[in-house]
């Protein structure tokens, strides 16, 4: 009986650690992960080795507390199993919940549960343990709110980190031994920072370690049923399992949804909860990491509130900090100003003319340009050329009329600042984009940024409404920014009756969707919807997917890009051929296919109900992929006798001899696994990628022939797609075909003096009537200072 027993305990013991495993990783590798410095295998593996060396090391401690120490009784292998029990189902119920949940206090309470029932409980440990956890979460807190009132901006200047394209490293194996050197755009700088945000994780692994495993094994030692190192061995082992496994969700989930921290704050929360929870480890105590870390963050953000100072004027005295518990400072900014400039008083006055005309920053610049102001006239200004002017430059204030630090205030998650010379390749890139649908005779609209809610409602599915940026505008009314753009256009068809068809209309604009933040997905984007109202044909679907191919082969990547063509009527016929009563769900297993393994999505079928041999029958089925003129005739057979199927066979057949006309069938292949998730598609649908499976969706489409009759009125068929163009710049930068980042003149007017500066100008006018693209200068400079500073731009002719 002991033996089994002593399994079970065994057994309750893993997993506990397996749920420390799940929760911990994604808390120590989560930001690292997020920002693409390590893959979740090498961080479940750092976590694996980590958490064993906090645990063989000063988890020692926490074991011997939770062991021994907290109360007389002696842990028989029953007790034991219902403390670990109890600490697991009520991790259990916290993943459940998604409540975070804290183990060490849940451990603690378990452990002092019996003792106090008893009357075994030692009343100074555990007074010494909760005095403790009263004073870790102040000290977290204090420790963050100094470094985000006084060191943070200087520590944003010291560790942004700026991903370059390519690898981080590279191995040249041209020498007799293999040599790692850097990749061939990343900087000493990058590296670094990258190594920091691993090595961070890696002290927060050993931290949880530490602490962590504790948690699961100490009652078995206690108990003598297993001795120090067995116990450590074992619980370590567990969490490395739960790192393997449901941690990926988790290093996800914080990665990318969770919180909105900048990544230099999660690691400086990350630095302040790790070194507590250690310092409190090695000296025996339970340390819980939720805790201490939500106080870490609360200070972090409340010193950051706060209006920012240095160290040097706080000593010194120069400036008086307004501080105040809320994030509303009273400081007013004109006061700022002043004190500013007490503090600086060379920043008053200066003359600028050397840095007249200077560029402005670049695009990886956050900081202003001086403000220029004229200068009273006075005798004092020194000796200086004829004409020059003196000007007064004083740095723009950095604050709102409340008080609020402007350079404190960064880029929402997903939403990005683009630069005259950045922009101007995307410019190229969306220019060939609407050149391509004009030519093919598309006509271009322009549509509200927001919406009524209910518009998306209609048809949009679950997943796009859980995506959206909604709110209540001043009227109480339910409106969205715009997540995609079809059901705006069906609406627009609705409304006007005197269209005739075949409509066809591209539009180019920004779209808005809460979405994990990864490469190639933001959730500020541009998009451009390509659309043919009115038609039936499949020359309709092929013309928008020649479309496309067209814009590809003029970027340069047409043979990088494959075309994934299925038909939902298609596949819900040969689904309903298989006895599946519920189609609509199966579909939506398979549209995550790709995601899953093969074990998952069989599993994934039969939890819909869907019996073993079919789901084998749909993962074959969904596993074809072929050339669509080869693969049409393979559909002859699979389908069944069903008319509408066989009339989705040959509907195919006929869409490949339409794609061949337009001499784009090579790039087109039919992939029985493509389904869009959005609940709008009533036949065709297809997606394109990058020919080397590296990326996400480069964009998608479909035809969605009953969602205009949703608005009242008439059906009216359609069929589009919406174009993509982060993950495209994705594509195009791998391959080398993003244009250049740069600007250009093509003439540049220089006026030799004033006395013929209105003729420059007249000239300057001439030109650019005759479609040349002219600057000229704005400053007043002499022509020796105009040709020896460079414009903000480049000019080709001077």
């Amino acid at each position: 009986m002991s033996g089994v027993l002593l399994v079970v305990g065994l057994l309750v013991a893993v997993f506990v650690g397996f749920n420390i495993g799940g929760s911990s990783t994604g808390v120590a590798f989560g930001p690292a992960v997020g920002a693409k410095t390590i893959s979740k295998v090498g961080a479940a593996a750092l976590m694996s080795v980590f958490a064993l060396a906090g645990g063989w090391t000063l988890g020692r401690e926490v074991v011997g507390t939770l062991g021994g120490d907290l109360v007389g009784t002696e842990f028989t292998l029953v007790v034991s199993i219902v403390i670990l029990f109890f600490i697991g189902f009520a991790l259990f119920l916290s993943n459940v919940a998604g409540v975070p949940a804290s183990t060490s206090m849940t451990a603690v309470g378990a452990i002092a549960g019996l003792g106090l029932a008893e009357g075994t409980l030692r009343w100074g440990a555990i007074g010494e343990i909760v005095s403790w956890w009263l004073v870790a979460p102040i000290v977290a807190f204090w420790v963050s709110g100094v470094i985000g009132r006084y060191f943070y901006p200087r520590l944003v200047e010291w560790f942004e980190i700026t991903r370059s394209e390519g690898s981080l490293l590279a191995l040249d194996r041209s020498g007799t031994l293999p040599r790692i050197h850097l990749g061939e755009h990343t900087t000493p700088r990058e590296l670094v920072g990258t190594l920091a945000v691993v090595g961070i994780g890696c002290y927060m692994a050993f931290a949880a370690g530490a602490s962590n495993v504790a948690n699961a094994v100490a009652p078995l030692v206690g108990n003598d049923s297993l001795t120090m190192n067995q116990g450590i061995l074992l619980g370590a082992g567990a969490i490395g399992l739960g790192a393997f496994t449901i941690a990926r969700r988790t290093m996800d989930t914080v990665g990318n949804d969770l919180t909105e921290l900048p990544l230099l704050a999660a690691i400086v929360v990350a630095v302040v909860t790790s070194t507590v929870v250690s310092l409190l480890s090695a000296i025996g105590i339970p340390a819980s990491f939720v805790v201490i870390a939500t106080m870490s963050i609360v200070g972090l953000g409340w010193g950051r509130a706060t209006r920012t100072t240095t160290v040097s004027d706080a000593v010194t005295g120069e400036e008086t900090p307004q501080v105040t518990v809320d994030a509303s400072p009273t400081t007013r900014a004109g006061s700022r100003c002043r004190q500013s400039a007490r503090r600086n008083p060379r920043r008053r006055a200066r003359t600028t003319s050397s840095n007249r005309g200077r560029p402005p920053a670049s695009s990886s610049s956050r900081t202003s340009s001086p403000r220029l102001r004229p200068s009273p006239p006075s005798s004092s200004s020194g000796s200086r050329r004829s004409g020059e002017r003196v000007r007064i430059s004083e740095p723009l204030c950095p604050c709102r009329g409340d008080g609020t630090v402007m350079s404190d205030i960064e880029n929402l998650k997903g939403f990005y600042d683009r630069y005259p010379e950045e922009f101007a390749a995307w410019r190229e890139v969306i220019d060939t984009v609407e050149t391509t649908a004009a030519e093919f005779g598309f006509r271009e609209i322009n549509t509200p940024a927001v919406e009524r809610r209910a518009l998306y409602e209609i048809k949009s599915g679950e997943e796009l409404m859980d995506q959206t940026y909604s709110f209540e505008d001043k009227g109480g009314r339910p409106v969205t920014l715009t997540p995609e753009q079809t059901p705006t256009r069906a609406r627009l068809v609705q409304q006007r009756k005197d269209l005739k068809t075949p409509i066809k209309w591209f539009d180019t604009s920004k779209r808005w969707r809460y979405e994990n933040v990864q490469k190639g997905r933001d959730r500020e984007f541009f998009q451009t919807d390509i659309d043919v109202f009115g038609i039936e044909s499949v020359e309709a679907d092929a013309e928008v997917i020649a479309v496309a191919a067209t814009i590809y082969e003029r970027l340069g990547v047409a043979d990088r890009v494959d075309f994934l063509i299925n038909d939902r009527t298609l596949l819900d016929a040969l689904l309903d051929a298989e006895g599946i009563d519920d189609t609509e769900a199966a579909m939506s297993v398979v549209d995550d296919k790709e995601k899953l393994s093969r074990e998952e999505f069989l599993t994934e079928l039969r939890n819909e109900g869907i019996a073993h041999e079919s789901a084998e029958r749909i993962d074959e089925l969904t596993s074809i992929r072929g050339p669509i003129t080869e693969e049409v005739d393979r559909l002859r057979e699979l389908a069944p006798g069903d008319e509408d199927a066989q009339a989705a066979v040959e509907r195919m057949a006929d869409l490949a001899d339409a794609l061949e006309a337009y001499g784009v069938a090579e790039v087109c292949k039919l992939d029985l696994s493509i389904v869009r998730g959005l609940a709008y598609y009533t036949g065709l649908v297809f997606e394109a990628f990058d020919s080397e499976g590296e990326l996400r969706a480069l964009f998608g489409g479909g035809r969605y022939d009953d969602l205009v009759g949703l608005f009242g009125g008439q059906e009216v068929p359609a069929v589009g797609f919406a174009f993509g163009y982060s993950t495209t710049r994705e594509l195009l930068k791998k391959e080398g075909e993003w244009p250049a980042e740069e600007l250009s003149t093509d003439v540049y007017v220089a006026a030799v003096s004033g006395d013929v500066r209105e003729e420059a100008l007249g000239f300057a006018g001439d030109l650019r009537a005759a479609g040349l693209v002219v600057e000229t200068d704005l400053a007043d400079r002499g022509l020796g200072s105009q040709f020896a500073t460079p414009t903000a731009s480049t000019p080709t002719t001077s």
